[in-house]
């Protein structure tokens, strides 16, 4: 509860609402190794707050207020239906790429037959290449990216979503 009315002090800094909840979970999943849900922790609100969990979110609130990105600091982003970890080697996925993806996904379910290859310039965290992958089982997508990190990046959330599809994914 009292890590919950502290939000206000979050709020002076630029941290609001959700994002003060997302960053109350996220340090108590990784002090205390364990998820906690929204929904768990609005349960669990007259509970006391680890000690632990509370020093990594002081950590986590005070780069929020000096600007870092939440994605970066919470290390995901949820992306269609699927949750993406990302990092400071790749650009946080944003809302008009899955408005970009979505109509993609309408323009080439519609053709027959559907896609057996794509290229992607610029995989980073490989959103677009795994997004399409998934949809469409024959698909084989070959992307390029410069950066080493980014590229490994995309791998992890490869492993993750696609599992055992992520070899149709270069």
């Amino acid at each position: 509860r009292e890590i919950l009315s502290a939000s206000s002090e979050l709020v002076q800094k630029g941290v609001i609402g959700v994002e003060a909840e997302l960053l109350v979970a996220d340090a108590y999943r990784k002090t205390m190794g364990k998820p906690l849900s929204r929904a768990e922790l609005l349960l669990r609100a007259a509970d006391r707050y680890p000690e632990a969990a509370a020093d990594q979110l002081l950590i986590l609130a005070t780069s929020r207020a000096e600007g870092k990105l939440l994605q970066y600091l919470t290390g995901f982003q949820v992306f269609l239906d699927h949750e993406y970890e990302v990092s400071p080697a790749v650009l946080v996925p944003r809302p008009e790429t899955e408005v970009l993806v979505t109509e993609c996904f309408r323009i080439l379910e519609s053709r027959t037959p559907h896609p057996e290859l794509g290229f992607e310039v610029g995989l980073g965290s490989g959103i677009i290449s795994i997004e399409l992958v998934a949809l469409f089982p024959r698909l084989r997508m070959i992307a390029s990216e410069w950066s080493a990190d980014a590229r490994a990046q995309a791998a992890v959330n490869a492993r993750k979503i696609l599992g055992a599809s992520q070899d149709r994914l270069e």
